[in-house]
């Protein structure tokens, strides 16, 4: 079922076209950026995107206008985690590309996880309840679930990838809110 779910919306995401993704970007960028938990964060981590995601240069160049603290995900993949770095902009010279083809700023130092206010949440899709359906490491939930992070967790999607429902474990952390190009999504009740 999940598989099946990131394979249509992969092909969702791709029928776009690189002009509809660049304006749905730009789109859900300023819903985010206006945001009162956005605006008075002032650590913020935001994740780079990878090819056919949306867009994320929009709100990591807000952050930086806003003299704002920037981090961005470290993934681990030998021991399956993941913590934030601080990153200076997005030509920073500690940015490299890893195995997974996400740029991250490796040499940083982790970031104190109860000194992060506001996450932007990268998924596959999301539902209308803030379940996510990530692309299957898991990094995310664990990031997430980790005592002592208060941070408002807010995902970021095409309105393509908001979905009624997706699957859901135990073990997956949710967002509070979901911005996507169309609509803000505030989640106040989950079943």
């Amino acid at each position: 079922m999940k598989s099946q779910i990131r394979k249509q919306i992969r092909q969702a995401i791709a029928a776009l076209g690189d002009q509809t993704i660049k304006e749905k970007s730009r789109a859900a960028a300023a819903r985010l950026i206006g945001l009162p938990e956005f605006q008075s964060a002032g650590t913020i981590m935001v994740y780079l995107q990878i090819p056919h995601e949306l867009e994320t240069l929009g709100i990591v160049n807000a952050v930086l206008a806003a003299g704002k603290t920037l981090l961005s995900p470290v993934v681990l993949p030998g021991i399956k985690t993941m913590h934030a770095g601080k990153l200076q902009g997005p030509d920073d010279p500690d940015l490299i590309t890893s195995d997974y083809g996400i740029r991250e700023p490796i040499h940083s130092p982790p970031w104190p996880i109860d000194q992060i206010d506001f996450i932007v949440v990268p998924a596959m899709a999301f539902d209308l309840h803030g379940n996510r359906l990530g692309r299957g490491g898991g990094y995310y939930d664990r990031f997430l679930s980790q005592p002592g992070l208060h941070a408002f967790k807010c995902g970021l999607a095409f309105e393509e990838q908001l979905l009624p429902s997706v699957p859901t474990h135990k073990h997956d952390i949710p967002v509070d809110a979901v911005v996507t190009d169309a609509r803000v999504l505030r989640v106040t009740a989950r079943p």
